[in-house]
């Protein structure tokens, strides 16, 4: 028996090829010269979803479109709405939806310069007109979709990893332009100690670690260490923070969603895999880490770090309380040598991610020729050989081998599609943590339990209107302008006063998140 998943599937056509994903919602929104779906270039498109919707209980119900283009809906195999150029003046005749799956399809053509925009709605006897609930929305799994779903994967990590920074591709998809942290000035901020230990092995830190290993040797690390440190700028300043405040502060904003803060923890707690604060403590010099609580972007502008706007003592108080949760401290058994360090971090060509050091000339296999070479264990996605090691799992080599195998889908690096864009950062900002999706629960709900033993709060539960809100209809409900300047920190006004969690920002993805969200929802 097929499986059945949620979503429906999607495929998208034109005159450049088609293109087939999983889409939770009957709608699109398309601005002109925007491409239609991440792996298709501009032009005018036709859309169409297909799947079943999960009726619960038999209901009587009206359809309808909104939108611009030509769209026709099925129910069952047979035409229930038709309607063209303007949509929305009509809708179908009442229709009965017995309980259990029952098979939809709607396709959508947009207007000829490749803009558009769509949603499909519908009416009840118990509810007014509504765009139709993504929760109502099944597929039947199949290879066809599991392999487009493979490649869009290694889209995404062939970007997360900047691997473009090495492979000079085209740069519409916005992540693919993303740089790794600044090493300007990094001898004042980082423990060199520290330093040492994360470039042998960034993943004995750090599970998930996207820095890959690039050193053949211990002593390397040592003098690359050595000359990091050189690089120095105005010392942070040095604040002292109170620890129990700062245990108050860290329970009160959920970082506890995001970070595990104790060894024993069970990873399965969380939904998405936590990134370990016990080690982080070591990391930073006096002062830095509340330089970096403050201002997490100042030297890595694409961080997924969010800005909570704290002030001074805010900040003091909590980087005081990360360092009490440190387990274990690097020491520097030897000094390296930083003139040779110099010349490692030219030799291994760290300024093609990092800013703030020497630029290399090296060259690199342009992308069209990495299908070749992608499974070979002397490549990136290997682990043996010169070059940088990412100690990946099976599944995300066999979708960077897909993607890069894909020669549509390398060339789409160079368009953007600003719904799937919503999609990625959703997952990447882990925005799920702390907030309700569809029928999925906020990780918050299972892992704040987890911090309110450091609080002396008297209400460590959560209480009517304790959490940050549902995100299900965000597309919907919230306007560009506004969301621009909740997720750059510009709003004026504090949302949700009565709420302990505050809404942090990312300057750096404001703007597109902000047209990006609507976009996913049909609203242009």
């Amino acid at each position: 028996m097929p499986t059945q998943a949620a979503g429906v599937q999607f495929c998208v056509k034109n005159e450049q090829g088609e293109d087939l994903l999983l889409s939770k919602r009957i709608a699109i929104a398309v601005a002109e010269g925007e491409s239609p779906t991440a792996l298709l270039a501009p032009a005018q498109f036709t859309a169409t979803w297909q799947g079943q919707l999960n009726i619960e209980k038999r209901s009587r119900v009206y359809f309808s479109f909104e939108g611009v283009g030509s769209a026709e809906l099925f129910i069952d195999g047979e035409s229930a709405l038709k309607e063209e150029s303007k949509l929305g003046s009509t809708e179908s005749e009442r229709l009965r939806l017995n309980s259990g799956l029952v098979p939809i399809k709607v396709v959508y053509t947009s207007p000829e310069s490749g803009a558009g925009h769509f949603r499909l709605m519908w009416r009840g006897r118990e509810f007014g007109k509504e765009p139709l609930p993504a929760s109502l929305l099944q597929h039947e799994a199949d290879d066809k979709l599991s392999q487009a779903t493979l490649v869009r994967r290694g889209r995404t990590l062939f970007a997360e990893l900047k691997c473009a920074q090495c492979h000079d591709s085209e740069k519409g998809m916005p992540e693919v332009s993303e740089m790794a942290p600044s090493l300007a000035g990094v001898g004042s901020r980082l423990d060199e100690a520290w330093m040492v230990e994360w470039m042998k092995d960034p993943k004995s830190l750090r599970a998930h670690a996207r820095m890959p290993k690039v050193l053949s040797n211990d002593d390397d690390a040592k003098h690359i260490a050595a000359y990091l440190k050189t690089l120095t700028e105005s010392a942070p300043k040095v604040i002292a923070g109170d620890k129990a405040a700062g245990a108050n502060t860290f329970h009160d904003l959920g970082c506890i969603a995001c970070h595990r803060s104790e060894i024993d923890q069970d990873i399965a707690t969380w939904n998405h895999a936590p990134i370990d604060l016990f080690n982080t403590g070591q990391k930073y010099s006096d002062g830095a880490l509340v330089a970096f609580l403050k201002q997490p972007g100042k030297n890595h502008a694409s961080t997924r770090m969010p800005d909570f706007g704290l002030d001074d003592k805010e900040a003091a108080d909590l980087a005081a309380f990360v360092r009490s949760l440190a387990t274990k401290k690097a020491i520097l058994t030897e000094k390296g040598d930083a003139t040779k360090g110099k010349d490692l971090v030219a030799s291994n060509h760290c300024a093609q991610c990092h800013d703030g050091v020497e630029k290399s000339t090296a060259t690199y296999a342009p992308l069209a020729q990495l299908s070749s070479k992608a499974t070979t264990s002397s490549s990136c996605l290997g682990d043996t050989g010169k070059g940088a090691h990412y100690g990946l799992n099976a599944d995300d080599k066999a979708a960077l081998t897909a993607f890069l195998a894909d020669q549509q889908a390398v060339k789409s690096l160079a368009h953007f599609n600003k719904a799937e864009y919503a999609s990625r950062q959703f997952e990447n900002l882990n925005c799920a943590a702390c907030h309700q999706m569809d029928d999925d629960l906020s990780g918050l709900t299972k892992t704040h339990t987890l911090s309110a033993k450091y609080t002396s709060a008297v209400d460590k539960a959560h209480g009517h209107g304790g959490t940050p809100p549902d995100l299900t209809f965000i597309g919907e409900k919230l306007r560009p302008d506004w969301m621009a300047q909740l997720f750059s920190g510009t709003l004026k006004t504090k949302t949700r006063p009565w709420l302990k969690q505050r809404m942090p920002a990312f300057p750096s993805r404001a703007k597109n998140l902000a047209e990006a969200f609507p976009a996913a929802y049909g609203r242009s």
